[in-house]
């Protein structure tokens, strides 16, 4: 439910940095989701945060909601959450990517399918998909860079607390 709970509060937050395009923690709060709490409870809450959406509670970016969102030319994001939810979810079970180097590379491998899957989907209804995808770069970097750096920080207090 604590799952559920951050996405629904965070991934409504919105800012609107230097292009037409917002930056918003939604990958950021999907992939912590899967990752900190397995792929079983991070998919289930990534589906019941899509519902709460589609069927009218504000928790999509800007407090928008809808089913027009995940049918519109940005319902590839959220396709692309559901299936980075259930491979970071998995990869992050595995020792190598528990450790600094492979837990970054979960990160960007969590954002890229996000990024692929939407962009995908952006092109059928938009020929400037790769246009917006370089608007998205930074941010997604950014994203991932802090999702890493929590990540490492939660290692860290996990490994205190075991060693006592």
């Amino acid at each position: 439910m604590f799952s559920v709970l951050m996405l629904c509060l965070i991934c409504p937050l919105k800012f609107n940095i230097q292009s037409s395009i917002p930056v918003t923690p939604q990958s950021l709060v999907i992939l912590i989701v899967a990752t900190w709490f397995g792929w079983r409870i991070g998919v289930a809450a990534i589906c019941i945060y899509i519902f709460s959406g589609a069927i009218g509670v504000p928790v999509f970016a800007g407090y928008d909601s809808g089913v027009e969102k995940l049918v519109g030319p940005t319902g590839g994001f959220f396709i692309g959450f559901l299936f980075s939810g259930f491979v970071a979810g998995i990869l992050a079970d595995k020792k190598y990517f528990q450790k600094p180097n492979g837990n970054l590379l979960l990160w960007f491998i969590g954002h890229f399918i996000i990024l692929l899957i939407g962009a995908c989907w952006f092109s059928f209804y938009n020929d400037e998909w790769l246009r917006m995808i370089k608007m998205i770069f930074p941010g997604a970097i950014i994203k991932i860079l802090i999702g890493w750096f929590l990540t490492l920080l939660l290692f860290q207090i996990v490994k205190i607390k075991k060693d006592r």
